[in-house]
């Protein structure tokens, strides 16, 4: 579900749908595929693995911010990577939380809106074209910070084909990703049970009890918000 064959595709004939269980899966148009074989060259799943190399040193931080620390999920290395980026005329691309299509996708910013990026979203995110454009900016020599899965990592570098001293991809430790579908039907029984109206956004960690208690938040229309433990959240 990288979406790396669908962005490497060019007679543009690959769909990113939900399979029987609502994981994106590609979806050819086989009337239009010319068999450029494009889309398995960079499949991250049908490439061979090469053995993982050791990076020469690793290094462990947070935000020295603490507000910013507790808007975050964990230390907020991340805001840090993008305040580094913004400064350098940069661009952060990265998921976001779409409430009005009800799904996490990734988008591009160079504004001030990059912080709808930060924070965990423990679902499948959609590309989109985000590879596309993170390819456009560095063939215009503009910095990229791409943050996302190990899995979309992996295709996005396989799209690209080679090295470039202008992007950052900025992975994490990865449990795995529930499709957006499993979560949808998950907020449908919240809101028939509590008789709640559209849901605003989601917050999976807050800090409302401190960083040793997982909390999940989610904020509907009319201002009403729901905080409940993880430990007594179905989806959570």
């Amino acid at each position: 579900g990288c979406g790396a064959c669908r962005n490497a595709c060019p007679a543009q004939c690959i769909a990113m749908e939900p399979d029987a269980e609502g994981f994106l899966f590609p979806s050819i148009d086989q009337t239009r595929c010319t068999q450029c074989a494009c889309c398995e060259a960079v499949c991250p799943a049908l490439q061979d693995r090469q053995a993982p190399t050791m990076p020469d040193a690793a290094y462990f931080g947070w935000h020295v911010n603490n507000d910013i620390r507790r808007q975050s999920s964990s230390g907020g290395a991340f805001t840090a990577l993008c305040e580094l980026f913004l400064a350098r005329q940069g661009i952060i691309i990265g998921a976001v939380f779409d409430a009005a299509r009800m799904r996490v996708c990734h988008r591009g910013s160079d504004t001030c809106d990059w912080h709808t990026m930060r924070k965990s979203k423990y679902v499948q995110s959609d590309t989109d074209d985000a590879f596309l454009q993170t390819k456009a900016h560095l063939d215009a020599g503009t910095p990229v910070l791409f943050s996302g899965t190990p899995c979309q990592i992996h295709g996005l570098r396989n799209f690209l084909g080679r090295d470039d001293e202008h992007l950052v991809t900025c992975d994490f430790i990865c449990h795995g990703v529930p499709p957006m579908q499993l979560l949808n039907e998950h907020l449908e029984e919240v809101k028939r049970r509590y008789h709640t109206s559209s849901v605003v956004n989601i917050d999976f960690r807050p800090k409302i009890a401190g960083w040793s208690q997982p909390y999940i938040k989610v904020d509907f229309e009319g201002n009403i918000t729901l905080e409940t433990p993880g430990m007594l959240d179905a989806y959570f």
